[in-house]
């Protein structure tokens, strides 16, 4: 990545949303190496790049994605949830409701109040994100399945057992549809 890194610096510029993207990429292999220092210190630099432009951006909105779940990994779960805020509210400018980044940015939002156990204010936004994923791709699509998923686990939390077992049957149902009954995935 650092030949990378220089090569895009050399042709593209410092400042150019494809070094910032390299350099992203290279905070997510220290992070996966577990050199958390080096990998936060890249992310800010990629997400630093990316707001040098002054317009808010989707790729803005997924850098601080990028840099929140850092955050929620090692428990720094404001830092985390002050991004992931941000990042859904520059979604929300920028796409009409219903857009598929929404739908991923109230489901990162979501996990870390699972994280948090705040598993109300997670059920909300999965619910929302999964009313958005059925809109777009249709209620029986696969994309919708993992919105039932998300639930299913956020009653079980709540210890709501009927609504976790009738979110996680639709689940189900939905990958046998598109997988098959003898799927490992379904099995």
């Amino acid at each position: 990545y650092e030949r990378l890194r220089a090569l895009s610096e050399k042709v593209k510029g410092k400042n150019h949303t494809d070094t910032a993207s390299v350099i992203a990429n290279q905070a997510s292999v220290y992070n996966r190496m577990k050199n958390y220092g080096e990998a936060e210190k890249l992310y800010i630099e990629s997400l630093a790049i990316r707001k040098t432009s002054g317009a808010e951006t989707s790729n803005i909105a997924w850098s601080m994605s990028m840099l929140a779940g850092f955050y929620s990994e090692q428990k720094k779960y404001k830092e985390a949830e002050t991004l992931y805020k941000d990042a859904l509210v520059m979604y929300e400018k920028l796409y009409e409701q219903g857009n598929m980044s929404i739908a991923w940015a109230l489901s990162n939002l979501g996990d870390l109040y699972m994280k948090m156990k705040q598993y109300e204010n997670a059920q909300t936004l999965y619910e929302k994100a999964a009313e958005i994923r059925g809109k777009h791709s249709g209620p029986d699509d696969i994309s919708a399945a993992w919105g039932y998923y998300k639930l299913s686990e956020c009653f079980l939390m709540q210890k709501k057992y009927d609504d976790a077992l009738k979110h996680c049957s639709r689940f189900t149902e939905i990958r046998k549809e598109h997988l098959g009954n003898s799927h490992p995935d379904v099995t």
